[in-house]
């Protein structure tokens, strides 16, 4: 197959996830601002790394603070590193906002990977809105996934039919015996679909079986 076929979207996880998008940038772009404010380069590694508590922001503040001390004397040396210490600070809060802000509302992971840095301002790739949008589709892309989404669906077709034929059944009889029965729940089969990743799975619907 060469063209995908979309079978479902999530819309209202796409319009979530994309607001999610927005706040993250937004925090995003703070910590660049402020980076600009105390002479930091603002590279979008720099801001990864920030997010992730990582050691690149102490590296580059050290590397600012010694060019600022050359010639200088002991306690102005010592200004200096405790101007350094407090941007820290203010650097690691803004890196928790920031990162705090990479999940949403609904728990849905934010790509670092769809932004990027460009004359200072935190910008999204133009294809983020599709990649997100893709995030929440499900695609038959291949022959194989269409096979197994047929299927799954014959079974959910031929398993509403014995939904109905089992309330027009006469009562007196155990026709649940007749079904795969669960052990721990004594419900029907279960119905299968196809997860975004093409798999069958359980969706967790059951039918009860006659008593």
């Amino acid at each position: 197959m060469e063209s995908k076929n979309l079978i479902h979207r999530d819309i209202p996880a796409i319009e979530e996830a994309v607001k999610g998008y927005a706040i993250a940038q937004k925090q995003l772009q703070i910590v660049v601002d402020y980076l600009k404010s105390v002479g930091v380069e603002a590279t979008f590694d720099l801001l990864k790394d920030i997010i992730n508590q990582g050691g690149k922001v102490v590296e580059a503040l050290n590397k600012k603070s010694s060019r600022e001390k050359q010639g200088l004397s002991i306690s102005l040396q010592n200004v200096i590193d405790e101007d350094t210490q407090r941007i820290y600070g203010e650097i690691k809060r803004l890196g928790e906002n920031a990162s705090k802000a990479t999940v949403n509302s609904l728990s849905h992971a934010i790509d670092l990977d769809l932004f990027y840095i460009s004359e200072g301002n935190v910008s999204l790739l133009p294809d983020s809105k599709e990649r997100i949008g893709d995030k929440y589709s499900v695609y038959i892309d291949s022959p194989e996934r269409e096979d197994i989404y047929i299927k799954a669906q014959n079974v959910v077709t031929a398993i509403s039919e014995l939904k109905k034929s089992i309330d027009k059944a006469d009562k007196k009889g155990l026709v649940g015996k007749l079904l795969p029965i669960l052990p721990s729940t004594y419900s029907g089969a279960r119905i299968l679909s196809v997860d975004a990743d093409g798999e069958t799975e359980i969706t967790g619907e059951s039918f009860g079986f006659i008593k």
